[in-house]
């Protein structure tokens, strides 16, 4: 058995990132498949130029299907994504902060 030691701010993320990847195979299993975006349109959906979203399947950052020659997206994988990858506002961090440092003082 292993122990492991998060701040509840970490715990609160894994347990987010958790549900979220729960949710999304059951909506995988259960609703009918979204139908796959080319890039032209991913990169509409996501406001991004081409060359852009060219770069981020070329880094295996964002997910993606390649068929036959052609790139191919789901919205429901381009929504996780963007999710997965939201940066914190300033107010959030230093919630966290105050948080961690009244754990520290306690101890």
């Amino acid at each position: 058995m292993k122990i492991i030691t998060t701040t509840p701010e970490e715990l609160d993320e894994l347990i987010k990132k958790s549900v979220r990847q729960a949710f999304s195979e059951l909506n995988i299993c259960s609703a009918a498949p979204t139908k796959p975006l080319t890039v032209d349109q991913a990169a509409l959906y996501l406001n991004v130029p081409k060359p852009t979203l060219y770069l981020l399947t070329s880094q295996r950052s964002i997910p993606f299907r390649k068929v036959g020659r052609r790139l191919t997206f789901l919205t429901s994988e381009l929504d996780n994504w963007l999710q997965e990858n939201r940066r914190k506002t300033r107010s959030e961090i230093e919630n966290q902060c105050d948080n961690t440092s009244k754990i520290i003082k306690r101890w």
